[in-house]
């Protein structure tokens, strides 16, 4: 049989500092806080014993490790876009100790310090943050602190005006400001709270090819839609839709200044914006926003909602809804149910204007299919995290689904 052997701490040489430790069957374990800046190495004497009775002693020399600990985690922020972002984390360990900040798991560049300032925040930033603190002696990583950063609402943007109040002027179609622009045209033109939307209004100025249509749109602000009517009599007003190419961009502090080339064979042509809250309008009543159908074929017409013009199985409806390329054979983007934790899981990309129903059912009747059974992880701006409320393997089968709409004008 094999022999057995007891362990004990004992003086001689070399016990400098057995004091400091214990033994518990055949493990030292430390008995005081060590530090060591001041004691980089411990000595310690031990005597093992075996069943006849007979002893060996032995003296070790070990080095004091002291590698990095987190002492703070980072916090999780839930910000609108503009608002500052600080992230920050607390750690110990021996000098000096280095910081390396991830998004997402990937390292940011030049975020090496205790402190991440990510500065204004912008809806590209939402996600998860982490850092790794290194020494010479290892590394520790903290946990993973969300950010969901909300695009600005009118109730937002209004909130940062001094003074404002319920009252009726401070309602979209008020003009708290008395400067003749509407409340709702100031926040959608991006004029900062407060500030007058004169100089903020569409301009029409003409050239060779005919009229341009310059007007702003805010940057970072919940979905607006912009659409400019065209009358030959102020009367009647129809929506123009210009061609892609007929449209610039240019991205300012606040909002993109767009201007549109319209031509113009009329002499007596009016043009004005309408502004609105949703995703667009459509005249077809498709259930396709009349923009996106024109971005993508130049017309309204032929593409209905349960069609595939790139014959990938993705129907136009939810080529738009994740913002898939309607061109272009992408059926592999679309989000797809993942085991996670033992549980049917689906996380998708959220596009404004779009309702998006995660539902399950234990088989394919068309009865079946519920979202009684499932439970929201993430459910913001950005992102939806749904989970099935059913292991997989406790039921002889489990299928998840996403159902969509759009809500149009």
């Amino acid at each position: 049989p094999l022999d057995t052997f007891t362990y004990q701490l004992v003086a001689g040489t070399g016990a400098t500092n057995n004091a400091s430790f214990t033994i518990a069957g055949d493990q030292v374990w430390t008995a005081a806080v060590l530090n060591r800046a001041v004691t980089p190495t411990v000595s310690l004497r031990v005597r093992t014993t075996d069943s006849s009775g007979a002893t060996f002693e032995k003296a070790f020399v070990l080095p004091v490790m002291a590698p990095p600990a987190i002492t703070r985690q980072p916090d999780p922020r839930h910000v609108f876009v503009g608002d500052p972002v600080v992230f920050a984390v607390g750690a110990t360990g021996l000098e000096p100790l280095t910081f390396q900040w991830k998004k997402n798991g990937a390292n940011l560049a030049s975020a090496n310090s205790r402190i991440l300032d990510l500065g204004a925040a912008t809806l590209a930033q939402a996600g998860n943050y982490s850092v790794t603190v290194t020494n010479g002696d290892g590394t520790a990583t903290s946990v993973a602190a969300g950010l969901i950063v909300d695009p600005v609402s009118y109730e937002k943007w209004l909130s940062q005006v001094a003074g404002a109040t319920s009252a009726v002027i401070y309602d979209p179609t008020g003009d708290f400001n008395k400067d003749g622009v509407v409340n709702f045209l100031e926040f959608a033109f991006g004029v900062q709270p407060g500030g007058s939307g004169t100089a903020a209004l569409p301009m029409v100025s003409r050239n060779v090819a005919g009229l341009v249509f310059t007007y702003r749109e805010a940057i970072g602000v919940e979905p607006l839609t912009y659409e400019i009517l065209q009358s030959t009599n102020l009367v009647t007003w129809t929506v123009f839709v210009p061609a892609p190419s007929n449209v610039t961009r240019v991205n300012n502090s606040g909002y993109s200044l767009v201007s549109v080339r319209v031509p113009s064979p009329n002499p007596n042509l009016y043009l004005k914006l309408r502004v609105s809250s949703g995703v667009g309008s459509s005249a077809d009543a498709d259930g396709l926003p009349d923009e996106w159908e024109i971005a993508n074929w130049g017309t309204t017409a032929g593409h209905g909602p349960l069609d595939d013009f790139d014959h990938d199985g993705v129907v136009e409806l939810l080529e738009y809804a994740f913002s898939g390329d309607p061109k272009t054979p992408d059926a592999a983007n679309l989000p797809a149910a993942v085991n996670e934790g033992g549980y049917l899981t689906v996380t998708l990309t959220k596009r404004p204007g779009v309702n998006f129903v995660v539902e399950t059912a234990p088989d394919l009747q068309a009865a079946s299919w519920s979202a009684a059974n499932t439970t929201v992880l993430i459910d913001n701006s950005i992102s939806l995290k749904v989970r099935d409320n059913v292991a997989i393997g406790a039921a002889a089968g489990r299928y998840l689904r996403v159902r969509v709409s759009v809500a149009m004008q």
